[in-house]
């Protein structure tokens, strides 16, 4: 490593972080994670791989201005073809980046299980020569539910962190893109992936995380919703021995315990019994409904619930748990509103109805990630033509999110939101941005020095640091 990277300045310790921190220790803080990745590249992909992730760390938008905030404007060919190399890579980061976070053990406590987390979103980007862009349904789009948009559809997988003041927070572990079968043809041939619908895409990746998770003796769970019913995610879930958590579909049919003889029976024994759909379950528990109040993203609400074991044919017959909920409500005015009644299943038998509802909740952590994804640290602003390329702009990006995360887990409240403006509220928890704001702020002044040095005289240097606002960081 060169001397004089402007992000060593986070290997030293700071006065806000305490003695006993999951960041404190050297082989876990957020600056060997960068060591670690270079490590597991290969050898002439190792030597801009440190400028352009703090690039994409200070600047948001296209990949120019990476490079340019980076100081490699004078080698922009050759870093441009070397974001490409990174994204035949990315498989390598992932498994790299996984192992590095199940070391912080106090950032993932053994007694606890993992949770992980599955969804997609889609990225919006512009041009018809984009590798692997297409149409594709809009969730973000507000005002019409039929809404498309053009872009790349990203499948991700998280995990949850507990922060001990901040609350859950997902970090990406794991990324790849689903491209439409019709779409396939617009990628290179060296590099054309397979056709795989977002399911199956979600089963790869998880057969590449959830055992590295089960060497460190940890339970896993994995939480995600409708869009990812499918029997062979259930299948692939159940054979790496994890807990599934998630949405059902209210038209799906579910099934009794069948009855067994007492004299056996010719032929092969019932696998099912009678069916029943969750209206059915709704008014054989009417009157007899349970009410807690439990805590769902992120704040207490009164639930009215009930809950059964039954059997699924998308589970291939094995049972689970099954919980038919809605929130309640009170207006001004006292009276109770209800919420529609929403249908979950889990396959651990032995959590309650108020686990199976709280744990769901947590899945919503990954739609925040995925809008500071977007709005925060620029996802899908890049400009790149390339399938390959593309790909690594989300994993400098996602790279980027968890830097800034960890390297901000210790720092306190007040310190992280010095800088909002009189009319937001105090109290609220630091947004992604604030955190990024910091980081920023720290790096800012050794690249200041670092490119001024030898130009201006180092007072002059000073003054500008301090006109600009950062000389409280540095």
């Amino acid at each position: 490593m060169k001397k004089g990277l402007p992000w060593l300045v986070f290997s030293k310790s700071t006065p806000n972080t305490p003695k006993e921190s999951p960041m404190s220790q050297a082989k876990t803080s957020p600056t060997s994670l960068i060591v670690s990745l270079q490590s597991v590249l290969y050898k002439p992909c190792r030597r801009y791989f440190e400028t352009i992730f703090f690039g994409s760390l200070l600047a948001v938008g296209c990949i120019t201005s990476w490079i340019l905030v980076g100081s490699q404007d004078k080698r922009y060919k050759k870093v441009y073809k070397f974001i490409a190399r990174i994204g035949e890579q990315v498989d390598k980061i992932q498994c790299k980046l996984l192992l590095w976070l199940l070391e912080s053990s106090r950032l993932f406590p053994i007694e606890l299980p993992i949770e992980l987390v599955i969804d997609d979103s889609p990225i919006k980007r512009y041009g018809r020569k984009v590798e692997g862009a297409g149409r594709m349904h809009d969730p973000t789009n507000p005002h019409c539910r039929n809404a498309t948009c053009y872009g790349h559809s990203l499948v991700m997988v998280g995990i949850i962190a507990t922060h001990p003041q901040f609350g859950r927070i997902c970090l990406p572990i794991g990324w790849k893109f689903y491209v439409n079968e019709n779409k396939l043809e617009t990628i290179d041939e060296k590099i054309r992936p397979q056709f795989k619908t977002k399911p199956e895409i979600a089963a790869e990746l998880l057969k590449r995380i959830v055992p590295e998770i089960q060497k460190t003796g940890r339970k896993v769970e994995i939480l995600f919703d409708r869009g990812y019913l499918a029997a062979g995610l259930f299948q692939t879930i159940h054979e790496l021995g994890a807990v599934t958590v998630t949405r059902f579909k209210k038209n799906n049919n579910l099934y009794e315990e069948p009855e067994r003889p007492a004299v056996p029976r010719r032929g092969r024994p019932r696998k099912y019994g009678r069916s029943f759909k969750y209206a059915d379950l709704i008014a054989s528990h009417e009157g007899r409904m349970q009410r807690a109040v439990i805590e769902c993203y992120g704040r207490e609400d009164r639930v009215e619930f009930c809950s059964c074991v039954a059997a699924s044919k998308m589970t291939d017959g094995r049972l689970v748990k099954v919980v038919v909920s809605r929130l309640i409500r009170k207006t001004s005015k006292n009276d109770e509103v209800y919420s529609d009644w929403g249908l979950f299943i889990s396959t651990d038998l032995s959590l309650t109805p108020e686990e199976i509802i709280q744990r769901y909740s947590r899945r919503f952590s990954i739609e925040e990630m995925f809008k500071e994804l977007k709005e925060t640290c620029g996802l899908g602003r890049q400009q790149t033509r390339k399938f390959e390329s593309s790909l690594a702009c989300v994993t400098f990006v996602a790279l980027s999110y968890i830097y800034a995360e960890l390297s901000t887990w210790n720092v306190s409240h007040e310190e992280l939101v010095k800088g909002r403006p009189v009319w937001d509220k105090k109290e609220r928890r630091p947004s992604h941005k604030n955190k990024r704001d910091y980081c920023r702020a720290r790096i800012l002044p050794s690249l200041v020095k670092q490119r001024l040095k030898g130009a201006i005289p180092a007072k002059k240097i000073d003054e500008i640091i301090r006109l600009i606002g950062i000389h409280n960081a540095a």
